[in-house]
């Protein structure tokens, strides 16, 4: 199965699409079609006098397609010249775009560029400021009265309580002996109410 043409720039939309040998009827002349791609190339090259590099970025393809294209134009017009045969433009089978249409699409490419560049810079900035495990990230800034209340970090200085242990009310400094098995968040403070924590 061929692969799909690649989408090309062209500048011009040529209102005239049919040229034949004058005096001749056209249903008595065999057709040559030209693509609009190939019409391009010719323009670009034989017209405006552009070198091969050029054209081939305007037209957005490779200098080797774009020769490929021009070869195939110059063989189909030479054709119809000294065969007698018609050329026919034919412009529906091409995909193309015309110039205003590759600036939108470039317009478009190039916010995708920025949104990715930004977001390609957030990852960065937060690998470098997150915690990684590892304990170079920044020191914590909540109450450490989180169910895990910090005991389990990696490199920490405080000081595992164990099976046994106190545990302590945040708010107030009443403590109570720990009971194996059941976390100190889960008991209240008998003097404010508050959650209780393990005493470090």
């Amino acid at each position: 199965m061929p692969r799909n043409k690649c989408r090309r720039r062209v500048g011009i939309n040529p209102e005239i699409t049919c040229f034949k040998a004058q005096g001749i009827s056209k249903r008595n002349l065999g057709n040559i079609s030209l693509e609009l791609d190939e019409i391009e190339s010719l323009r670009l090259k034989d017209l405006s006098e552009l070198n091969q590099e050029e054209c081939a970025r305007r037209m957005n393809i490779s200098t080797s397609t774009f020769q490929r294209i021009l070869n195939s134009a110059h063989q189909k017009v030479a054709q119809a010249l000294l065969g007698g045969k018609s050329i026919i433009i034919n412009s529906k089978l091409c995909q193309t775009e015309t110039e205003q249409a590759h600036k939108v699409r470039g317009q478009k490419l190039e916010l995708g560029k920025v949104a990715q560049n930004s977001l390609n810079k957030s990852t960065i900035i937060n690998q470098k400021t997150m915690p990684n495990r590892n304990g170079t990230g920044p020191a914590g800034q909540g109450s450490r009265t989180g169910r895990s209340q910090g005991n389990c970090a990696v490199n920490s200085n405080r000081n595992q309580s164990g099976p046994g242990g106190n545990c302590i009310c945040p708010k107030c400094g009443e403590k109570v002996a720990h009971t194996t098995g059941q976390a100190c968040y889960l008991q209240k403070c008998s003097k404010c109410s508050e959650a209780m924590i393990r005493e470090a």
